[in-house]
């Protein structure tokens, strides 16, 4: 019996690939839809609610979802996030 191995695209699953998609258009849409002064209160709710993934509901997925937003609004961090060199082999 064969198993189904994942269908990779250049080493990387494409799943994995389909999930950086939709989180790329989420980071849009709350670029262009929400204010900046909220999206800092988002972005460290996140986090906050990320150190208590342990709890049912929320989850340890926040934290870097809330960097993620918060990040939106600190040109210099951004800046670095998008022109750091790319640490693959």
């Amino acid at each position: 019996m064969q198993v189904n191995a994942p269908r990779l695209v250049r080493g990387v699953p494409t799943s994995l690939l389909a999930l950086r998609a939709q989180v790329k258009r989420l980071l849009v849409r709350i670029r262009y839809y929400v204010p900046p002064g909220f999206r800092w209160l988002a972005g460290l709710a996140l986090m906050v609610g990320g150190v208590f993934g342990f709890l049912p509901v929320l989850g340890f997925w926040m934290i870097p979802l809330g960097i993620a937003v918060f990040l939106l609004d600190v040109k210099s961090l951004r800046n670095w996030w998008q022109t750091r060199p790319n640490r693959k082999s």
